[in-house]
């Protein structure tokens, strides 16, 4: 069953449809150890974590806006006007699901929008499918943005 804020029943015909394609992309991409972090499932059988080594599933994404920071989780973070998103834009021309972030268990991040109306842009490109992230990219969701980072990367630097 898919979480009451992934749902499309409230789109016009041709956007829910656009919105379901974007939506099975996302979880086409998360992946199964993805998958069981989010689901906080570290414990069972499937996931065996070394206490000798660094946790299976990367700390510290962030995005950043006016000096504010927005952690990101392991799995997927949806971004937009929604109260039961991960991150709420409460902005009109941001739409309700606007964009995705999806963290793998590997620590690469990805961005997907989700149909939105006004567009998600990567560094002043316009997305048309989902595009990795790099530390420090600069992300837009119609008027308002963010910067993507890695905080651990500039530790002791």
């Amino acid at each position: 069953m898919l979480d009451s804020h992934l749902q499309s029943i409230h789109l016009p015909g041709s956007r829910r449809e656009e919105f379901r394609a974007a939506r099975e992309r996302l979880f086409a991409a998360e992946g199964p150890a993805t998958r069981l972090i989010e689901r906080r499932e570290l414990d069972s059988d499937l996931v065996v974590v070394d206490p000798d080594r660094s946790p299976p599933f990367p700390a510290g994404h962030l995005l950043i806006r006016d000096q504010k920071q927005y952690p990101l989780r392991p799995g997927i973070n949806i971004l937009g006007r929604n109260h039961a998103n991960d991150i709420i834009i409460r902005h009109p021309q941001v739409s309700r699901r606007h964009c995705s972030i999806l963290v793998h268990s590997d620590g690469r991040c990805e961005i997907h929008n989700l149909a939105s109306l006004n567009g998600t842009w990567l560094n002043g490109t316009q997305l048309t499918s989902p595009k990795p992230l790099a530390d420090g990219d600069w992300l837009e969701l119609g008027p308002v943005g963010f910067r993507f980072s890695i905080p651990s990367r500039h530790e002791g630097a």
